[in-house]
């Protein structure tokens, strides 16, 4: 997923937890300070996540070049099964 589409969704979020926050407080300061709050843990969430995936992908990657095996199931290339320059064609088309 691309990072101006999680921001977009992170956005509407937010607006959607302010309009639900101000209908059930009826406060605009509670209404913003929370929805600060929650503005803040969702990107404290997709730090955490993507600082995750960096890690897991770096630990992959040392792991091949010590010339370790896969775990168990897993293919070495799955994360890159759906990438666009995996597939055939030109590259003129």
């Amino acid at each position: 997923m691309s990072a101006p589409r999680v921001f977009a969704g992170m956005f509407v979020t937010i607006i959607v937890f302010a309009i639900v926050t101000y209908w059930m407080t009826g406060s605009l300061v509670v209404t913003l300070l929370e929805s600060i709050a929650a503005l803040i843990l969702l990107q404290l969430g997709y730090f955490l996540c993507v600082g995750f995936l960096v890690w897991k992908q770096a630990k992959r990657s040392v792991s091949i070049m010590v010339g370790e095996p896969a775990a168990s199931g897993e293919d070495k290339h799955a994360h890159m099964a759906g990438a666009p320059f995996n597939q055939p064609g030109s590259l003129g088309n």
